[in-house]
Protein backbone atom coordinates (compact mmCIF):
# COMPACT_ATOMS: atom_id res chain seq x y z
CA UNK A 1 0.00 0.00 0.00
CA UNK A 2 1.44 3.37 -1.07
CA UNK A 3 0.39 6.44 0.91
CA UNK A 4 0.26 10.08 -0.10
CA UNK A 5 3.13 12.26 1.17
CA UNK A 6 0.91 13.69 3.90
CA UNK A 7 -0.38 10.33 5.14
CA UNK A 8 3.11 8.80 4.98
CA UNK A 9 4.48 11.64 7.11
CA UNK A 10 1.68 11.05 9.62
CA UNK A 11 2.31 7.29 9.62
CA UNK A 12 6.01 7.90 10.24
CA UNK A 13 5.18 9.75 13.46
CA UNK A 14 3.03 6.97 14.93
CA UNK A 15 5.12 4.99 17.44
CA UNK A 16 5.02 1.21 17.42
CA UNK A 17 2.34 0.30 19.95
CA UNK A 18 -0.46 -2.11 20.81
CA UNK A 19 -3.40 0.20 20.10
CA UNK A 20 -4.03 3.37 18.12
CA UNK A 21 -7.08 5.30 16.96
CA UNK A 22 -7.55 7.33 13.81
CA UNK A 23 -10.09 10.13 14.33
CA UNK A 24 -11.85 11.11 11.11
CA UNK A 25 -10.48 7.98 9.46
CA UNK A 26 -12.32 8.49 6.14
CA UNK A 27 -11.37 5.34 4.16
CA UNK A 28 -9.39 3.78 7.02
CA UNK A 29 -6.19 3.89 5.00
CA UNK A 30 -3.87 4.90 7.87
CA UNK A 31 -4.79 2.13 10.37
CA UNK A 32 -4.79 -0.41 7.54
CA UNK A 33 -1.27 0.66 6.51
CA UNK A 34 0.00 0.53 10.11
CA UNK A 35 -1.46 -2.95 10.65
CA UNK A 36 -0.11 -4.30 7.37
CA UNK A 37 3.35 -3.01 8.29
CA UNK A 38 3.15 -4.53 11.79
CA UNK A 39 3.51 -1.15 13.50
CA UNK A 40 0.40 -1.67 15.64
CA UNK A 41 -1.58 -4.65 16.92
CA UNK A 42 -5.05 -3.13 17.19
CA UNK A 43 -6.70 0.00 15.83
CA UNK A 44 -9.93 1.96 16.01
CA UNK A 45 -11.08 3.60 12.78
CA UNK A 46 -13.37 6.41 13.93
CA UNK A 47 -15.60 8.69 11.89
CA UNK A 48 -18.70 10.78 12.47
CA UNK A 49 -19.98 10.22 8.91
CA UNK A 50 -21.66 6.84 8.20
CA UNK A 51 -20.71 6.94 4.49
CA UNK A 52 -17.02 7.47 5.26
CA UNK A 53 -17.04 4.75 7.90
CA UNK A 54 -18.72 2.30 5.51
CA UNK A 55 -15.93 2.93 3.00
CA UNK A 56 -13.41 2.19 5.75
CA UNK A 57 -15.25 -1.03 6.65
CA UNK A 58 -15.09 -2.16 3.01
CA UNK A 59 -11.33 -1.56 2.90
CA UNK A 60 -10.80 -3.30 6.24
CA UNK A 61 -12.59 -6.37 4.87
CA UNK A 62 -10.62 -6.18 1.63
CA UNK A 63 -7.36 -6.54 3.58
CA UNK A 64 -8.86 -9.13 6.00
CA UNK A 65 -8.14 -6.96 9.04
CA UNK A 66 -11.52 -7.29 10.78
CA UNK A 67 -9.87 -8.84 13.86
CA UNK A 68 -7.39 -5.98 14.19
CA UNK A 69 -9.31 -2.85 13.20
CA UNK A 70 -12.55 -1.87 14.92
CA UNK A 71 -14.70 0.70 13.08
CA UNK A 72 -16.45 3.18 15.38
CA UNK A 73 -19.19 5.61 14.39
CA UNK A 74 -19.18 8.64 16.64
CA UNK A 75 -18.05 12.14 17.47
CA UNK A 76 -14.36 12.66 18.15
CA UNK A 77 -12.65 10.60 20.86
CA UNK A 78 -15.59 10.20 23.23
CA UNK A 79 -16.18 6.50 22.52
CA UNK A 80 -12.54 5.40 22.87
CA UNK A 81 -11.27 3.36 25.84
CA UNK A 82 -8.52 4.92 27.95
CA UNK A 83 -6.17 2.07 27.00
CA UNK A 84 -5.61 3.47 23.47
CA UNK A 85 -1.95 4.49 23.37
CA UNK A 86 -1.73 6.65 20.25
CA UNK A 87 -4.31 8.99 18.76
CA UNK A 88 -4.11 10.41 15.23
CA UNK A 89 -6.18 13.49 14.38
CA UNK A 90 -5.49 14.89 10.93
CA UNK A 91 -6.93 16.77 7.99
CA UNK A 92 -9.04 19.33 9.84
CA UNK A 93 -8.73 22.86 11.19
CA UNK A 94 -7.07 23.68 14.50
CA UNK A 95 -10.32 24.95 16.05
CA UNK A 96 -12.11 21.64 15.48
CA UNK A 97 -9.04 19.66 16.53
CA UNK A 98 -8.72 21.39 19.90
CA UNK A 99 -12.48 21.03 20.42
CA UNK A 100 -12.17 17.26 19.91
CA UNK A 101 -9.19 17.13 22.28
CA UNK A 102 -11.04 19.14 24.94
CA UNK A 103 -14.08 16.86 24.75
CA UNK A 104 -12.07 13.66 25.18
CA UNK A 105 -12.77 11.94 28.53
CA UNK A 106 -9.17 10.69 28.71
CA UNK A 107 -5.60 11.84 28.15
CA UNK A 108 -3.79 9.37 25.88
CA UNK A 109 0.03 8.86 25.93
CA UNK A 110 0.73 9.89 22.32
CA UNK A 111 -0.96 12.40 20.03
CA UNK A 112 -0.11 12.68 16.33
CA UNK A 113 -1.71 15.85 15.01
CA UNK A 114 -1.92 17.48 11.59
CA UNK A 115 -4.11 20.56 11.42
CA UNK A 116 -4.74 22.33 8.12
CA UNK A 117 -4.99 25.67 9.94
CA UNK A 118 -4.16 27.25 13.34
CA UNK A 119 -1.21 25.03 14.28
CA UNK A 120 -0.27 27.67 16.86
CA UNK A 121 -3.57 26.98 18.66
CA UNK A 122 -2.86 23.24 18.62
CA UNK A 123 0.62 23.73 20.11
CA UNK A 124 -0.88 26.01 22.77
CA UNK A 125 -3.36 23.28 23.73
CA UNK A 126 -0.52 20.76 24.02
CA UNK A 127 1.47 23.11 26.25
CA UNK A 128 -1.51 23.85 28.50
CA UNK A 129 -2.30 20.14 28.88
CA UNK A 130 1.26 18.98 29.66
CA UNK A 131 2.10 17.39 26.33
CA UNK A 132 5.69 17.78 25.19
CA UNK A 133 6.33 17.94 21.45
CA UNK A 134 8.86 15.18 20.76
CA UNK A 135 8.96 15.47 16.98
CA UNK A 136 7.62 17.52 14.08
CA UNK A 137 7.78 17.10 10.32
CA UNK A 138 6.57 19.00 7.28
CA UNK A 139 5.59 17.96 3.74
CA UNK A 140 4.48 19.82 0.62
CA UNK A 141 1.68 18.19 -1.36
CA UNK A 142 -0.91 19.53 -3.83
CA UNK A 143 0.31 23.12 -3.40
CA UNK A 144 -0.16 22.91 0.38
CA UNK A 145 2.25 22.68 3.32
CA UNK A 146 1.34 20.24 6.08
CA UNK A 147 2.98 20.19 9.51
CA UNK A 148 2.73 17.05 11.65
CA UNK A 149 3.26 16.97 15.41
CA UNK A 150 4.04 14.01 17.66
CA UNK A 151 3.37 14.93 21.29
CA UNK A 152 3.79 12.84 24.43
CA UNK A 153 1.90 13.22 27.72
CA UNK A 154 3.93 14.22 30.77
CA UNK A 155 3.17 15.20 34.35
CA UNK A 156 5.35 18.30 34.12
CA UNK A 157 4.72 21.90 33.14
CA UNK A 158 5.60 22.62 29.52
CA UNK A 159 6.54 26.04 28.16
CA UNK A 160 6.90 27.17 24.56
CA UNK A 161 7.57 30.79 23.66
CA UNK A 162 5.62 32.64 20.96
CA UNK A 163 8.10 31.66 18.24
CA UNK A 164 7.92 27.96 19.15
CA UNK A 165 4.12 28.02 19.22
CA UNK A 166 3.91 29.73 15.86
CA UNK A 167 6.72 28.06 13.91
CA UNK A 168 7.20 24.76 15.75
CA UNK A 169 9.93 24.10 18.37
CA UNK A 170 11.34 21.04 16.57
CA UNK A 171 10.85 22.44 13.06
CA UNK A 172 12.87 25.53 14.03
CA UNK A 173 15.70 23.29 15.25
CA UNK A 174 15.64 20.95 12.25
CA UNK A 175 15.56 23.69 9.59
CA UNK A 176 14.02 21.16 7.19
CA UNK A 177 14.45 22.26 3.53
CA UNK A 178 10.67 22.17 3.02
CA UNK A 179 10.13 24.29 6.14
CA UNK A 180 12.76 26.78 4.90
CA UNK A 181 11.09 26.80 1.48
CA UNK A 182 7.72 27.59 3.07
CA UNK A 183 9.01 30.64 4.91
CA UNK A 184 11.29 31.75 2.09
CA UNK A 185 8.23 31.93 -0.18
CA UNK A 186 6.28 33.75 2.53
CA UNK A 187 9.14 36.21 2.97
CA UNK A 188 9.14 36.98 -0.77
CA UNK A 189 5.37 37.53 -0.70
CA UNK A 190 5.50 39.85 2.32
CA UNK A 191 8.49 41.76 0.93
CA UNK A 192 6.69 42.35 -2.37
CA UNK A 193 3.62 43.64 -0.53
CA UNK A 194 5.80 45.96 1.54
CA UNK A 195 7.48 47.27 -1.62
CA UNK A 196 4.09 48.05 -3.15
CA UNK A 197 3.02 49.84 0.01
CA UNK A 198 6.20 51.93 0.00
CA UNK A 199 5.47 53.01 -3.56
CA UNK A 200 2.09 54.24 -2.32
CA UNK A 201 3.85 55.90 0.63
CA UNK A 202 2.10 53.57 3.05
CA UNK A 203 3.43 51.51 5.93
CA UNK A 204 2.14 48.33 7.57
CA UNK A 205 3.82 47.87 10.95
CA UNK A 206 2.46 44.34 11.47
CA UNK A 207 3.70 43.30 8.02
CA UNK A 208 7.18 44.64 8.80
CA UNK A 209 7.15 42.72 12.08
CA UNK A 210 6.27 39.51 10.20
CA UNK A 211 9.14 40.09 7.76
CA UNK A 212 11.66 40.56 10.58
CA UNK A 213 10.24 37.57 12.45
CA UNK A 214 10.66 35.24 9.47
CA UNK A 215 14.19 36.52 8.84
CA UNK A 216 15.04 35.79 12.47
CA UNK A 217 13.72 32.20 12.55
CA UNK A 218 15.44 31.36 9.26
CA UNK A 219 18.80 32.67 10.47
CA UNK A 220 18.79 31.44 14.09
Amino acid sequence: MILSKRLQAIANQVPSCKTMADIGTDHGILPIYLCLNHRINQAYACDIAPKSLNKAIEKIKKYHLEKQITPLLGDGMKMLPQSVESIVIAGMGGHLMTKILNESPHFHPHLILQANTHMEMVRMWLMENQYVIVDESIVFEKKQYYEIIHAKKTNESIFYDDFALKYGPILMQKKDPIWLQKYHQLLITYTNIDRQLQQSQKKDVKLLQKIEEIKKIMQD
